[in-house]
């Protein structure tokens, strides 16, 4: 996802000669690649930021291979160990029960938009790419039949536009910024984007900041 078009992700899969998708486990970066190490040129990881969690995003809305995720932490050069003590003791996630994350640890599978794609990913497994949407460069839109659609913006303009999906019409909790409350009613989070609407025609009208997303699925549905 860095220095080239998302729209050339279009046909991403088998026919690029890669790996049956079953045999496959895709991943954005890992221990080795996060630190330079292994072939294979540069690879996003946490300190790209926004850009690391978009490709994530994409990585698990996309049916192609088995997603892995990295959680790991703070580094400033390839050779550092994990956070320790005087003595070099690694220190825990946890202090007192509650979980340290997002400084030292980076947790990256806990980043609010990659934790809550794992559910997009969990509800639209067994379905296929639909209605995949481009403007050409680097705004892309797909669904996962009637299961979740994505709709990614890696400028840094805002769009708007109307897609055709084939989620059932209602409401809907964008998981990029929240999740469903407690009783279904509602979502967590707020703003513009905190749902998405899906209306008779299947169609919804999405207004992605630069650097954005938004994101649906079927669990995600307001009661």
């Amino acid at each position: 996802l860095e220095g080239q078009n998302l729209s050339q992700l279009e046909t991403l899969g088998e026919g690029w000669g890669l790996a049956p998708s079953d045999k496959a486990i895709v991943f954005i970066d890992n221990h080795d690649k996060q630190r330079g190490h292994g072939g294979g040129g540069n690879y996003l990881t946490y300190k790209h930021g926004r850009l690391y969690e978009l490709a994530n995003v994409f990585m698990l809305a996309h049916p192609y291979g088995y997603p892995d995720l990295m959680s790991s932490y703070t580094f400033s050069d390839s050779e550092q160990g994990p956070p320790a003590d005087a003595n070099g003791n690694t220190r825990s996630v946890y202090h007192s029960g509650q979980v340290s994350c997002f400084e030292e640890w980076q947790c990256e599978h806990r980043w609010q938009a990659i934790a809550n794609m794992v559910g997009f990913r969990n509800h639209t497994s067994t379905n296929p790419l639909t209605h995949w949407w481009s403007n050409g460069a680097n705004q892309i839109a797909f669904g996962r039949g009637d299961q979740g659609f994505v709709v990614i913006n890696r400028e840094s303009d805002r769009f708007t536009h109307t897609l055709q999906t084939d989620m059932a019409p209602g409401t809907y909790c964008n998981i990029i910024e929240g999740e469903l409350n407690a009783d279904g009613t509602g979502c967590t989070a707020t703003g513009a984007n905190a749902t998405v609407t899906v209306d008779r025609h299947r169609r919804v009208t999405v207004a992605v900041e630069g650097m954005g997303a938004i994101a649906i699925h079927r669990g995600a549905k307001v009661s």
